[in-house]
């Protein structure tokens, strides 16, 4: 689809650049892979997309996340719409360009409404 995808990975403790660094390797494929992610907006994908990369980090990755992980931002411009996501306390602001380049927070955050480990 005609997409584009802007996310960020903040990986904190002591291996928190191994975790964020796996996330961002996965994501691509986990993303485009969901059956939604073709829906206009693909809120259900990115929604299991930040589930099947947290299952994929503590089950499949190596990395031991017992003090360590990531935060995860999202956001997907598709036809006009942005769907944004979240998880942890990462958020996404968009710049304003068309007002002197000004930084405004993006009011409507899309939280997951999901437990991940």
């Amino acid at each position: 689809t005609n997409s584009c995808v802007v996310a960020v990975m903040d990986g904190h403790g002591p291996v928190g650049h191994e975790a964020s660094d796996f996330l961002m390797r996965h994501l691509e494929n986990v993303l485009t892979s969901d059956p939604d992610w073709n829906l206009s907006p693909p809120e259900k994908a990115v929604e299991r997309a930040a589930l099947k990369l947290d299952s994929l980090l503590t089950e499949r990755s190596g990395i031991d996340c017992t003090l360590s992980g990531s935060t995860f931002v999202i956001g997907v411009i598709r036809h006009g719409q942005v769907t944004i996501g979240n998880v942890g306390d990462s958020t996404l602001s968009s710049i304003c360009v068309r007002r002197c380049s000004s930084v405004c927070r993006v009011r409507e955050d899309y939280f997951l409404n999901c437990t991940l480990s």
